[in-house]
């Protein structure tokens, strides 16, 4: 190893020990999730034998600190650092290989920083977010399927992403049938082979383009022949009843053999000149020279590199103190609605992993109209317990399906909505409105971040307000009914959020 790699790695580690909270959730994603996500910890060795592989460029590169840098360092930390005490890892480890470049070019400059650029941009593929991909994929396959089976003889019918066929054979296109995970491997090896080759842009460029047809068309390939499979046989064979997660990755590793003989075989005429560039002669010297009189450069890149990391340990010792625990209690109910006791939907179960409190009321109005209230407290969100959990559930798991949802700010509150359907094919009106310390939100994603921003200094109680009422003649009326709830009851109902601590109603 040359001594500038042997430091950029150092310097590399010390970041990733500084910055815990984003290494331990990515390990946490690498060995928690499904198996696709274990191709992270595969990524990750690449990405250190890229680093290794450019040890000489490190080398030949003058070390110039770059104390400028410290500002979009500490905005990145700072964002991660919302993101963690807000619960949203996907945000949150976004911004860890901008952390690690943006760490390189403080303390070594701009050379080494575009040297260790794409080791560490390579990241992105071993992160979470790719599951971002798979709604649209999903339906942009159904789309395909419904145009292409006809025309290779397969006689279906789509509705949605369900596909039927004659003899009661019956395939739903999941998510799983999406192939973002096909595409994002994909892309990975294709990111790579430019790379390997120091490619020039337009050939990069020309290589993760293929790459996105191919993936796109193998997945559509698999999904085919699954259905012809299920369909000749009568759902008889194992490929068409559990193997299609086999099937797919057999298909996608030949579309990858064809694409490694493809790009092989046409070549490039050149080579990115800047990839093995080297700098004037002299500069490396001068440059290494000059730095070593910078002292205020490295105070100021020091300076950077803690900043963030310290605000995390004193976030945690000023939150992380024993509190009593804190009241969430619903109002008796303002004229003309009063609380009775009771359920209107037993089917309607909310569920919140690692809730501090859970409150129900049935409300009811001099007029006949009713609202169930369900009100779910969280005296303090941590990782795995808090409002925005994909194990959580606004309508539980009782029969309750979604079959419409939006934002809207009737009776002069911030709510989302959901427009609920019952086994019994009865429709309900559900409002839910995020109440961070005494702050209304309707859309979730922004209220954790207002949480996480606020957490960093204390530790606001969180509360998520729902109201249900039947949809009995329209959706238009449950709106109004819901509105004038809130317009009688939202102030003393928001009221009963905990803006403090302090001991429990025995």
């Amino acid at each position: 190893m040359s001594r500038n790699a042997t430091k950029v790695g150092l310097v590399l580690l010390l970041v990733a020990a500084l910055y815990w909270p984003d290494t331990e959730g990515l390990g946490r994603f690498w060995l928690h999730e499904d198996l696709n996500s274990r191709v992270g910890i595969l990524i990750a060795c690449l990405s250190v034998l890229l680093l290794f592989r450019a040890r000489r460029r490190f080398e030949q590169t003058p070390i110039a600190p770059a104390p400028w840098a410290c500002l979009p360092l500490i905005g990145c930390a700072a964002a991660s650092l919302i993101c963690w005490r807000a619960g949203i890892p996907t945000l949150q480890l976004f911004f860890l290989p901008p952390i690690l470049w943006l760490a390189v070019l403080c303390v070594f400059g701009w050379q080494a920083a575009r040297t260790a650029a794409f080791a560490i941009g390579f990241l992105y593929f071993a992160v979470p977010g790719w599951d971002l991909l798979r709604p649209p994929l999903q339906h942009f396959t159904a789309h395909a399927i419904a145009v292409i089976g006809p025309l290779v003889g397969l006689p279906l019918t789509i509705s949605g992403v369900t596909v039927s066929m004659p003899g009661g054979v019956t395939f739903t296109i999941e998510r799983a049938c999406s192939g973002a995970d096909f595409l994002a491997v994909g892309l990975a090896l294709a990111a790579l082979h430019g790379e390997l080759e120091h490619a020039p842009l337009r050939r990069r460029a020309g290589l993760v383009g293929g790459m996105i047809l191919l993936a796109i068309l193998s997945n559509w390939l698999r999904v085919l022949l699954i259905l012809a499979i299920g369909y000749l046989t009568h759902m008889r064979s194992a490929l068409a009843t559990r193997g299609h997660v086999a099937l797919g990755w057999v298909v996608f590793a030949c579309a990858l053999l064809f694409f490694v003989w493809a790009a092989g075989r046409w070549g490039i005429g050149e080579v990115d000149a800047s990839a093995n560039g080297r700098p004037p002669a002299g500069a490396v010297e001068r440059a290494n020279a000059h730095s070593e009189h910078a002292v205020w450069r490295y105070g100021m890149v020091a300076t950077a590199l803690l900043a963030v990391p310290a605000l995390v340990y004193v976030s945690l010792l000023a939150t992380e103190v024993p509190a009593g625990a804190a009241v969430l209690e619903l109002p008796p109910g303002s004229t003309p609605w009063r609380a009775r006791t009771g359920f209107a939907d037993p089917f309607w179960q909310p569920k919140f992993v690692g809730a501090h409190a859970e409150r129900r009321a049935l409300y009811q109005s001099a007029d006949g109209h009713s609202v169930e209230v369900v009100a779910i407290g969280f005296a303090r969100q941590t990782q795995g317990a808090q409002l925005l959990n994909g194990e959580n559930s606004l309508l539980g798991d009782h029969g309750l399906e979604i079959e419409a949802v939006g934002l809207g700010h009737d009776g002069g509150v911030p709510h989302s909505e959901v427009i609920a359907r019952d086994s019994r094919g009865g429709r309900s009106l559900v409002w839910s409105v995020i109440d961070i310390g005494g702050h209304l939100f309707g859309e979730p994603l922004l209220s954790q971040l207002w949480y996480g921003a606020h957490a960093i200094a204390g530790r606001p109680y969180s509360a998520l307000f729902a109201l249900k009422t039947p949809c009995n003649t329209s959706c238009d009326a449950a709106r109004s009914v819901l509105a004038d709830f809130l317009r009688a009851n939202g102030a003393a109902l928001f009221a009963a959020l905990p803006l403090t601590a302090r001991p429990e109603k025995m």
